[in-house]
């Protein structure tokens, strides 16, 4: 017995993960240094690839079936979260592109990354289950602060 769900998801990651890999090996260029800019999203992308492995076998080798497509609710979740997600890259983006250019906003750089993770991070969580409001703000707070400290002060990386 296959379980059709786990080997499709699989597939879909790889598929995913092949269109990520591709992207970085043709935005990149090699400098010569051994852990290159291309490094991180490589790791990240192998990582899901056998995690997808894992699904596609795991699928195989069931003894329960699959009987259908899953919970609609979970897929609804999946749907909407996915468009916040890309929501959250075209805001921040565009927002960072314009403070950029705005002379009274006192950080040209980090800007947009730092209003937009935090939003939607707020947004986020309670899609994700979190009920808890100081639960909530402290996460988002901590984790912009981290994420900002990461990739602006140690890796000095100028974001949106």
């Amino acid at each position: 017995m296959k379980n059709l769900n786990d080997i499709l998801s699989g597939v879909v990651i790889l598929g995913l993960c092949a269109g990520g890999w591709y992207g970085v090996s043709t935005s990149t260029h090699d400098s010569g240094e051994l852990v290159g800019s291309a490094a991180l999203p490589t790791l990240a992308l192998a990582g899901m690839a056998l995690c997808a492995l894992i699904l596609i076998v795991q699928g195989l080798v069931s003894g329960k079936p699959s009987k259908g497509w899953g919970n609609r609710k979970a897929v609804q979740k999946v749907l909407l979260f996915f468009c916040f997600f890309v929501a959250y890259l075209a805001g921040m983006t565009f927002l960072g592109e314009y403070l950029a250019m705005q002379e009274w906003f006192p950080w040209p750089h980090n800007g947009g990354f730092t209003i937009t993770t935090f939003l939607f991070l707020l947004l986020a969580l309670p899609l994700l289950g979190r009920r808890k409001v100081m639960e909530i703000v402290s996460v988002a707070l901590v984790t912009t602060g981290i994420l900002l400290y990461a990739f602006g002060h140690f890796f000095q990386i100028m974001l949106p």
